[in-house]
């Protein structure tokens, strides 16, 4: 009897819901050439009931997540710099048209990922902006035409391109790095953290995410994720790479609730107990 009870025990475990998503924002309807624009005052999500990405606007500064299927990402006058913040190096999704775009305001506000319900966090895909790249590759926070000027990118007389927003490739050193770190909350406590370089400077080569990279992650039994980029090329203001991500194909499995448990334990037991009586 022992032996059908505890075979019960596993297949009853084995019904509790348990549901693989993985969220790649090509259900959202785009004009060519176009992204979703964060607009109004406050915050703001969108996505479905298993998970949320929250946006912001603050007097005119966005911050958060949005989605774009724009594909501007050859080096020129319009692919450089702020103007061109919702774009992809890779000038489109992992799988498809459209992919997500993350942005880390100074000015703050509402900018999570949020899961309907309790969930294991799998992997993410995710790459370069055109904004962070040739930032970090030039210094480019905008395009001048000619010659370098102050905070955008020209031509030198070698015909080499370069500006002065930041360092550029012959500024970097061992060690130097873009990096973003994702961390897991449940009930508002952090449970768990992770990186990833989006650049890296080995002393011998600049590795620079160019493509999309599958970042897997082991966060268990979370409820939302906060995102924050880090670097070594600082300024006075801070980190002078843009902290702009791309992101596409959120791999998660949807966990039972705290209650579904407390519900089957508390039902087994009184299996166990009417057993025990008869």
């Amino acid at each position: 009897m022992k032996n059908v009870i505890s075979f019960s025990l596993l297949c009853s475990l084995a019904a509790l819901p348990v549901s693989a998503n993985i969220y790649s924002f090509a259900s959202h309807t785009l004009s060519a050439e176009s992204n979703f624009t964060v607009t109004g005052s406050g915050a703001s999500s969108f996505g479905n009931s298993n998970v949320t990405f929250q946006q912001s606007d603050n007097s005119g500064w966005w911050n958060g997540f949005t989605y774009s299927n724009r594909t501007d990402a050859a080096f020129g006058s319009s692919s450089v710099g702020y103007t061109n913040e919702y774009t992809a190096i890779t000038g489109a999704g992992a799988g498809d048209t459209n992919y997500g775009i993350f942005y880390k305001s100074s000015y703050g506000g509402a900018d999570r990922l949020q899961f309907g319900s309790r969930a294991d966090l799998n992997s993410i895909d995710l790459t370069n902006t055109t904004y962070a790249y040739y930032a970090l590759l030039f210094g480019a926070d905008g395009w001048s035409g000619s010659a370098p000027t102050s905070s955008f990118v020209g031509k030198n007389a070698d015909n080499s391109y370069e500006g002065d927003f930041g360092k550029v490739l012959t500024d970097y050193t061992a060690g130097d790095y873009f990096r973003v770190t994702a961390s897991g909350y449940r009930d508002g406590s952090l449970i768990v953290t992770d990186s990833f370089d989006l650049a890296y400077w080995d002393g011998d080569s600049f590795e620079i995410s160019s493509d999309w990279e599958t970042w897997n992650l082991s966060f268990t039994n979370i409820d939302e994720v906060a995102f924050a980029f880090t670097g070594t090329d600082l300024g006075d203001f801070g980190l002078n790479t843009p902290s702009y991500m791309a992101v596409d194909n959120i791999n998660f499995t949807t966990v039972p609730e705290p209650s579904a448990f407390a519900l089957f334990l508390g039902a087994l037991a009184l299996g166990c107990v009417a057993h025990r009586r008869r």
